[in-house]
C-alpha cells in the first residue's frame, strides 16, 4: 500500500533481569528497510518490550504519513492497546482492577500520549515462527543486549518492576530531591540540589541512615 509503514518491535533480556535491548525494524513504503536499538545493563524483558513498542511510536509519530502497522509479539502489549487496558489505568490512576499498581508505569505513561494521538495498526505476531522482520528484529534486540555500550535503564527499580514506596524513594523536600538511578548497574540515589548533583550507592545510604 503507498505510503504504509511497517514497523517490527521486540525486546530482548539475556537474563531476567539482566542485560537487555530493544530493537525495531522499519520497512519503508519503497521497500527501504531502517534498523535501530539500544542495550541497557541491568533491566528485564518486559521492559526492553515496551521501549521498542515506544520507539516504534516516535518513529510514526516523526515519519508516519500515511497507514503506520506496528507488530509485536507480546500478547500483553497488544492487548493493552486493543482491549483498552491503557486507558482503564490511566482512569484509575494507573491502578489495575485489584488496586495494583501498573508495572513499568513509566514507560506507559511515556507511551500514552503517543497512542492517543497517533492512528496506528497494533498486530500481533507469533515469536520464533519464522517471520522474516519478526526474527530479524529478534536477532536485533539481543545483539543491542550484547553490545559493548550498554546504559542504564534508569526507571527500572531492581527489586520489583512496580513502583516502590521507601524514604529513598523519589521525593523533594526543602528543594533537594532524591531520585532512584542505576551507576555502573548498582542502584544507587541522585541527590539534587539546585544545580549540584551527588550520586551514592542505595546500601550505603540506607546503611549511614539506621
Amino acid at each position: 500500500m503507498k505510503n504504509e509503514i511497517n514497523i517490527y518491535t521486540d525486546g530482548s533480556c539475556l537474563n531476567n533481569p539482566g542485560a537487555g535491548g530493544w530493537g525495531i525494524v522499519v520497512i519503508l513504503p519503497d521497500g527501504r528497510i531502517e534498523e535501530y536499538s539500544k542495550g541497557f545493563v541491568l533491566t528485564t524483558n518486559s521492559r526492553m518490550e515496551m521501549k521498542a513498542m515506544y520507539m516504534a511510536l516516535k518513529y510514526a509519530e516523526k515519519h508516519g504519513k500515511g497507514e503506520v502497522n506496528i507488530y509485536s509479539d507480546s500478547n500483553f502489549i497488544i492487548q493493552a492497546f486493543t482491549k483498552h487496558w491503557l486507558d482503564g489505568w490511566v482512569k484509575k490512576g494507573w491502578k489495575k482492577q485489584k488496586n495494583e499498581p501498573v508495572a513499568n508505569a513509566d514507560i506507559w505513561k511515556k507511551i500514552y500520549p503517543l497512542y492517543k494521538k497517533l492512528d496506528v495498526n497494533f498486530i500481533k505476531v507469533k515469536a520464533h515462527s519464522g517471520i522474516e522482520y519478526n526474527e530479524q528484529v529478534d536477532e536485533l534486540a539481543r545483539a543491542a543486549a550484547m553490545g559493548d555500550e550498554l546504559i542504564e535503564d534508569e526507571g527500572y527499580i531492581p527489586n520489583g518492576e512496580a513502583a516502590q514506596t521507601s524514604i529513598l524513594d523519589s521525593k523533594k523536600e526543602n528543594n533537594i530531591t532524591l531520585e532512584n538511578v542505576l551507576s555502573n548497574g548498582v542502584p544507587s540515589i541522585k541527590i539534587k540540589s539546585g544545580t549540584k548533583s551527588i550520586t551514592v550507592p542505595k546500601q550505603q545510604l540506607e546503611d549511614f541512615i539506621k
